[in-house]
């Protein structure tokens, strides 16, 4: 399987304003691919060395008030799990608001430019505050590098 970085669409509605997107595609992907199964184990098969960083993530930022593991639920032993925005047969949309930014996931199944079937993890950030644009400027090489590697490893499970 192989991922790369395709142009992201407009964040449209899911998230109006936004200032950073990425995308991700997948392929070849199976025609009877779930992407609602893809979603769920995105934040369940987190690589140890992911987590590692989660929880270094939170150890950081507990003190500015951001969202960790210990204050919203959506961070379990340094996995995410993040809440759905949206759901559909072939695309979900997770995210979150905090106080510094606002995030969404994209997990759409569609059509390649060969014909194939493609999984697609398309991310925008919409910063609030300073506090937002220098978490994303820290966090975004890591976000290049985690994105691509989860997506994979999410199919391969499915």
């Amino acid at each position: 399987m192989k991922v790369v970085e395709v142009t992201p669409n407009e964040p449209g509605a899911v998230l109006p304003g936004a200032q950073f997107a990425d995308a991700w595609q997948a392929s070849p992907v199976e025609v009877d691919t779930d992407i609602k199964v893809i979603a769920s184990r995105l934040g369940n098969i987190t690589p140890r060395w992911v987590r590692g960083l989660m929880k270094l993530r939170n150890w950081a930022m507990k003190p500015f008030g951001l969202i960790t593991e210990d204050s919203s639920g959506t961070m379990r032993g340094g996995r995410a799990i993040f809440p759905v925005i949206s759901s559909e047969a072939n695309r979900v949309v997770l995210g979150l608001d905090d106080k510094h930014l606002d995030f969404r996931l994209v997990l759409e199944r569609g059509v390649g430019a060969d014909g194939g079937i493609v999984a697609t993890a398309t991310t925008f950030v919409r910063t609030k505050n300073l506090g937002g644009r220098l978490y994303l400027a820290v966090v975004k090489p890591f976000h290049r590098i985690i994105v691509p590697v989860m997506l994979k490893q999410a199919l391969r499970a499915a």
